[in-house]
């Protein structure tokens, strides 16, 4: 496109730089992009690489590396998480060299089994977090804060995205009570990556206005 130009403060021609769809802005530490998460993978997989390596360099006693996973990593990594919409597997490999790092300087086996190493502590679990469930729980977290504020402006457009999304889907049932049917179609990848979490978890959300469309005469389906 043309430049685009606006006036600065001091009256002086300032050119906007223009930014394709396909690259992602940082906004608030996050990596946003319209298009796809390419660039916030990336981001995700150094950082937790880095991890890796600051524990297996280090002399941290088992109790060190497990506040080191608890107040460093856990916070720094899974930051950006509620507002991304990665997959199970696509997590599980952005952790492989960290997860297993912090797993071993803990005290416990790299191989030992998941239902052990994610178990939580009054089940003989070592109460190891998943980034998947880190996602989830956020994604969960910001859905029910924005949804609880509807006058807010987040809350309005949250609405409309929940409203267009059901319409979209083309079903009877709340998209989010009903997350057993697949809806391959629904272009809202956020919003997918949300029921999916509900449906591996075994949990529904329901909503005072669900915006289900109403038959238009009887007998419709």
């Amino acid at each position: 496109p043309a430049p685009l130009k606006i006036s600065g403060p001091d009256n002086q021609s300032v050119t906007v730089q223009h930014v394709p769809s396909s690259k992602a802005i940082k906004y608030l530490g996050c990596q946003k992009c319209i298009t796809n998460q390419n660039q916030q993978k990336t981001v995700l997989v150094k950082k937790c690489n880095d991890y890796a390596r600051v524990i297996d360099s280090s002399r941290l006693s088992r109790r060190g590396t497990n506040i080191f996973y608890q107040a460093i990593y856990k916070l720094s990594v899974g930051y950006p998480l509620p507002v991304s919409y990665f997959s199970y597997k696509e997590l599980d490999r952005v952790q492989q060299k960290a997860h297993s790092a912090m797993v071993s300087h803990c005290g416990f086996n790299r191989c030992t089994a998941q239902a052990i190493l994610y178990g939580p502590c009054y089940l003989g679990g070592a109460s190891f977090f998943h980034l998947y469930d880190l996602q989830g729980h956020g994604q969960v977290s910001l859905f029910i804060k924005f949804w609880r504020t509807p006058t807010s402006h987040s809350g309005q457009i949250l609405q409309i995205v929940m409203h267009w999304a059901q319409f979209c889907a083309g079903t009877s049932t709340p998209i989010l009570e009903d997350t057993a049917t697949e809806l391959p179609h629904l272009e809202a990848a956020w919003i997918t990556s949300l029921r999916q979490y509900l449906w591996d978890i075994e949990v529904t959300i329901q909503l005072d206005v669900p915006g289900v469309p109403k038959l238009q005469h009887e007998g419709d389906t």
